[in-house]
């Protein structure tokens, strides 16, 4: 999907958006999309166990952040 993004996007500035969400108390997720005409298409995502430090990944948000963009930069 993202060589699909680069070829229909060609040189155009891309914008990635990035979104932390908790789905009820029971698991959350951090997101990183490319938009696209008023949407976000997902590119890459980690799922975790909400509301539970334990669970939350220990290397902090920016740092998962950057993890799931290099994640795009291999695919």
């Amino acid at each position: 999907m993202v060589k699909w993004g680069w070829e229909r996007f060609g040189s155009v500035e891309h914008v990635f958006l990035v979104d932390e969400t908790k789905l009820s108390t029971h698991i959350s997720g951090m997101m990183v999309g490319l938009a696209d005409e008023g949407r976000c298409m997902p590119r890459v995502w980690r799922c975790y166990v909400a509301n539970n430090k334990a669970a939350y990944r220990p290397e902090g948000q920016v740092a998962m952040m950057v993890t799931l963009l290099q994640q795009l930069r291999t695919d």
